[in-house]
């Protein structure tokens, strides 16, 4: 028994310090804004200058950052989007080319510009869809054809705030906009046909004033995040059902604000300035509704996310140790019901807010992980019973202290 017990500690020791962010490279020697993932490199924007200037591209395989600006790009980069093995970029109208939207062909490093949008000033959304360029920001929406850098305006009186997010689910595009409350008109989000070259604000209309920043598609249901209420409940992440224009909150999700959302393999990662129990970025299992921190060593909000492989990256205002650009590995996230069997008998399971045990045992110590291996529980059983009620929704594995008892639970809500 010793020997088995002995081992499990030592697997989760091991699982713990896996868990720790760290720094991509040399980093970025200055503010990251956005973040895409293209043909197995990772593309990071932003105001930067210095070895590095406006965009770079990581390259996993050689470890290496490369400057690919070339001249073109020589001020802020605000957006990002990927379509068709190009990366299509906006920002600022101060570029060199005079263009504040364009691509790049990584197979042949050559920029192509897309226009000046009509004149905008600034671009903090793009979104590439059926041979069209979508763009958003602060008082307008645009779309232009690929290839003609004619820009035809989309806004419309009750899209006239800042756009935060698009997405298209089933031919029909949602975009999302951040309003003030004084210029708060219900139409937060909208739908847009293109057809008829029409928003859509009636059918998504929301009574309650929310903020939004990021869209994230799954199936047929849109992962929103930012801030607003939801179910009478205060939501910085909700659940939008495209079949029947429904809101539904997410119970669990963290308390403060969220940024970036990033769905993989039924798990949707959250970036934000999460406070404990997470910790800036968070992973929610779309099968049990669970919720977990993730990662340790980020000093602050996360901006946004992107996955190569088993490797996650986050970019943000990081500093010491991490400078800005973070990754963090997904494939040490196994669990821990490999490292001993289950052998301990607990009820009810599911459970809500007490665990009972089987008997035998009345005051042992007790340790809880949570599917990542990290422990988020530690307390003596009194009575052969343990109160869990602040234990979040999702699977859990229960360790009794000093046997080789344990057993996988299910917390309900």
């Amino acid at each position: 028994m010793k020997t088995i017990l002995y081992t499990f500690v030592f697997f989760a020791a091991q699982f713990l310090n896996a868990q720790d962010w760290q720094q991509v490279g040399s980093g970025i020697d200055g503010n990251v804004i956005c973040m895409e993932e293209l043909d197995g490199k990772i593309y990071v924007g932003g105001n930067y200058t210095g070895s590095l200037n406006y965009i770079s591209q990581w390259t996993p395989a050689t470890q290496q950052w490369t400057d690919i600006s070339n001249d073109f790009i020589t001020y802020a980069v605000m957006g990002m989007s990927v379509s068709d093995g190009k990366l299509y970029v906006g920002g600022l109208n101060q570029w060199a080319s005079g263009d504040v939207v364009a691509s790049f062909d990584p197979t042949t490093n050559i920029w192509t510009g897309h226009g000046n949008a009509g004149g905008v000033n600034a671009i903090s959304e793009i979104f590439v869809k059926n041979n069209y360029i979508y763009i958003g920001g602060n008082g307008y929406s645009k779309k232009s054809e690929i290839g003609s850098s004619v820009w035809t305006n989309m806004a419309v009186a009750e899209n006239a705030a800042q756009i935060r997010g698009f997405a298209a689910v089933n031919d029909v595009i949602y975009i999302n906009k951040e309003e003030s409350a004084d210029l708060w008109d219900d139409y937060t989000f909208l739908s847009f046909d293109e057809d008829s070259f029409l928003f859509n604000g009636e059918a998504l209309e929301w009574s309650t004033f929310g903020s939004f920043q990021d869209l994230e598609v799954v199936g047929t249901d849109i992962y929103c995040t930012g801030g607003f209420y939801v179910d009478t409940d205060f939501q910085r992440i909700a659940r939008f059902d495209t079949q029947t224009n429904t809101f539904h909150g997410l119970p669990g999700c963290p308390s403060s604000a969220s940024n970036k959302a990033l769905h993989n393999d039924g798990i949707i990662y959250f970036g934000g300035n999460f406070q404990s129990p997470y910790s800036h970025v968070v992973a929610y299992y779309i099968a049990d509704g669970s919720w977990h921190s993730l990662g340790n060593g980020l000093s602050s909000q996360v901006s946004d996310l992107a996955i190569i492989g088993n490797t996650l990256y986050a970019i943000g205002n990081f500093s010491n140790p991490i400078d800005h650009v973070a990754q963090f590995d997904l494939a040490s996230l196994t669990h821990l019901e490999e490292s001993v069997n289950q052998n301990l008998r607990v009820y009810p399971n599911p459970c809500l807010d007490v665990l009972f045990f089987e008997s035998g045992l009345s005051s042992q110590e007790v340790r809880i992980f949570d599917i990542f291996g990290k422990e988020v529980y530690s307390r003596t059983m009194m009575n052969q019973r343990l109160e869990i009620e602040s234990l979040l929704p999702g699977y859990y594995t229960v360790v009794v202290e000093n046997s080789d008892k344990r057993a996988r639970i299910l917390k309900m809500h």
